[in-house]
């Protein structure tokens, strides 16, 4: 999900429930969905089905569906992570943990 409209290479109206439910409970409206691309620090990826959700502060990343869509995996400690590129062994996109809220909150940087 991102707050940022001009990230979409591809973007549609979307069809089907206006909100996005979090794990806190707030719901929040959604407009479109589409297709994000990143540059990262071994090749471009894309990220399907990227829900655009205009009042979040923070772009929010399913780890499980990075690594389920994308041959990626993803680890973590206490104050920052890492996306790992498997088919080229190497880390691709540094990442921040958010770790006030329970569970810690994943942020890209940058979109």
């Amino acid at each position: 999900m991102t707050p940022k409209e001009g990230v979409f290479s591809c973007k549609l109206p979307f069809k089907g429930s206006n909100f996005v439910a979090l794990g806190d409970g707030t719901y929040f409206p959604n407009r479109n969905v589409g297709q994000v691309c990143l540059s990262t620090l071994t090749s471009p990826l894309t990220l399907n089905n990227v829900l655009h959700v205009p009042v979040l502060k923070y772009n929010l990343l399913s780890a499980q569906k990075l690594c389920n869509d994308n041959n990626y995996e993803v680890g973590f400690d206490s104050s920052f992570s890492h996306v790992k590129d498997k088919a080229m062994g190497e880390n691709s996109i540094p990442m921040l943990v958010e770790s006030t809220p329970s569970p810690p909150v994943i942020l890209f940087l940058p979109l």
